[in-house]
């Protein structure tokens, strides 16, 4: 059968010791789901009715199946092990495969950045729906697009939300070098100072996550503070990088300071290895993470069901459903060509006119810089705003509290459904 072949390129680290290196298979999972999903969708469309491969299915007509013009989705699957180093090798390794049409990935934003101009090399595009790094805004490449907002896109929510706290001071920790960490600090720290918000933005002698930093100095630099200002209210975001323990070093952080402050987490913080290291919720009860999307108010239900019966869950994270839309755009520029080459679906993607309605997320669309448009031509929203999660009790098997958005104060306001059993003793 014919098909057109694309590639995920996805970061599980070889040497899973740290905090983030634990979770690095569960978000490869995530991101896989969100391909395989579409590219179910559309191999099934090369079908028969009768095909007996069918029968492997709870419901043939479970999904909406559909082929790009007669022809299916063929997925080369990469892994660049959390390292620049690799990444840049695989990039190139992919890059010289002719029949590779497009290429979703790389998740964190290090891995994007040290990548990127190899595809553009080879007008190969690439689809990040991770990568929020407003060096690739500054800095656009013509290969590169996202299907996740960047962080002066997501800044302005953050900021907005420490607003409506009284908040107008701010202590912030992120990792010093990092493309996606301090470029996330620099934007949200420039939108903060200035008006509507003119808030002021902090950093602590001990500031930098994932290296050698000290939660305990950093408690006590942060309550010095407090004291020079009894009256004031500080706020604290987090900004850690996805590389090493900097996730592990926010969370020991939160802990410590015991919900006296606010906390702002940045989208990495919601992950499976955040809520195994919770024994008891007080010290997160002022703690948010913001994160592009969630599935329980996610307005494509469609998407949602098909999720249900392909992975026998609706619990469906951000990265699913933005790699499913990445891989939603490459397959739209492809059905719209006759014979696709990589120049002319970059063509395609790029284009004004260029328009996916229905996806996992949304509305797709680009701005020139390649990143994800939050308004349409009339300036009228077309995409959910930024979300904000907070983590409730919620016993499962896998765990004793879930990640809900704020409107719900309890897991039974959302919806879930959590266990009766006591909770699981602490280690």
């Amino acid at each position: 059968m014919p098909y057109y072949t694309i590639a995920v390129a996805v970061s599980i680290p070889k040497n899973q010791n740290d905090f983030n290196d634990d979770d690095g298979d569960s978000r490869a999972n995530e991101m896989l789901r969100g391909v395989a999903q579409l590219q179910t969708k559309i191999n099934l469309g090369l079908l028969n009715d009768n095909d007996p491969f069918l029968k492997y299915f709870p419901d043939q007509n479970f999904i909406n199946k559909k082929a790009i013009n007669g022809k299916g989705l063929k997925v080369v699957i990469t892994n660049d092990e959390n390292d620049e180093l690799l990444a840049q090798k695989t990039a190139k390794s992919l890059s010289q495969r002719p029949e590779i049409l497009g290429v979703v990935g790389h998740y964190p934003s290090e891995m994007t950045v040290a990548t990127v101009d190899i595809y553009k090399e080879n007008d190969l595009v690439l689809i990040s729906p991770g990568s929020t790094t407003s060096e690739l805004t500054k800095y656009p490449r013509k290969n590169f697009l996202r299907t996740v907002f960047s962080s002066d896109q997501q800044s302005p929510a953050i900021a907005k939300f420490l607003q409506e706290k009284s908040i107008k001071k701010v202590v912030g920790f992120y990792s010093e070098g990092s493309p996606f960490s301090e470029s996330f600090f620099n934007s949200f720290k420039t939108i903060f100072t200035r008006p509507p918000f003119s808030g002021t933005v902090v950093k602590l002698d001990e500031f930098d996550l994932g290296n050698n930093f000290n939660e305990k100095e950093a408690i006590q630099e942060l309550r010095r503070q407090k004291e020079e200002k009894i009256t004031e209210t500080i706020g604290l975001v987090l900004f850690p990088k996805a590389i090493g323990d900097a996730q592990g070093d926010a969370i020991r952080l939160i802990k410590l300071n015991n919900s006296q402050n606010w906390v702002i987490g940045s989208w990495g913080l919601r992950s499976s290895r955040t809520l195994e290291q919770i024994n008891n919720l007080q010290p997160f009860q002022k703690f948010v993470i913001a994160v592009p999307w969630d599935s329980l108010t996610n307005p494509n239900k469609n998407f949602l069901k098909d999720a249900k019966i392909l992975w026998t869950t609706t619990s469906v994270n951000a990265i699913t459903a933005l790699s499913y839309d990445a891989t939603l755009a490459l397959t739209k520029a492809l059905e719209k060509e006759n014979t696709p080459t990589r120049i002319n679906i970059r063509e395609q993607l790029k284009s004004p006119d260029f328009l996916v309605t229905k996806g996992a997320t949304g509305t797709i669309q680009f701005d020139e810089n390649g990143d994800r448009k939050k308004l349409d031509g009339k300036g009228d929203p077309q995409n959910p705003p930024v979300e904000f999660v907070h983590i409730v009790e919620c016993r499962t098997l896998s765990s004793d509290f879930a990640f809900v958005p704020i409107k719900y104060p309890t897991a039974k306001d959302a919806g879930l459904s959590c266990l009766n059993s006591p909770k699981k003793p602490s280690p």
